[in-house]
C-alpha cells in the first residue's frame, strides 16, 4: 500500500499492519514503538472493560509526520500538496 492509496481510502485511523506497509518497517517494530511512547502518531487503546489492549495508527499525524507538513485534513488539495512534494524529492 502506498500513502496515496490509505489518503484515497477516506480512513482517518489505521492499523499499525497498514502503516508499516506505507512506511516500510515491520508492523511488530510500529507496535512497539507505539507501545514505548516514540511513535507520534500511533496510540494505544482499549475498549471499556477490556484487559487486551490494541494499537491505532492516525493517517493524518502519519502523513504529517512523513512529509513534515502541517495539514489539517486530508482534503483532494492536500493530495495534490503531497504529489508535488514528492516530486521534488524525487
Amino acid at each position: 500500500m502506498t500513502l496515496t492509496e490509505l489518503i484515497d481510502s477516506g480512513k482517518m485511523l489505521t492499523t499499525p499492519d497498514e502503516a508499516a506497509k506505507v512506511i516500510g518497517c515491520k508492523p511488530e517494530t510500529l507496535r512497539n514503538s507505539i507501545q514505548m511512547g516514540t511513535c507520534p502518531f500511533g496510540f494505544e487503546a482499549s475498549r471499556p472493560g477490556a484487559l487486551r489492549k490494541y494499537y491505532v495508527v492516525s493517517v493524518l499525524a502519519m502523513v504529517n509526520w512523513l512529509t513534515g507538513s502541517h495539514y489539517t485534513d486530508l482534503n483532494p488539495l492536500t493530495k495534490i500538496a503531497l504529489e508535488q512534494q514528492r516530486r521534488k524529492t524525487k
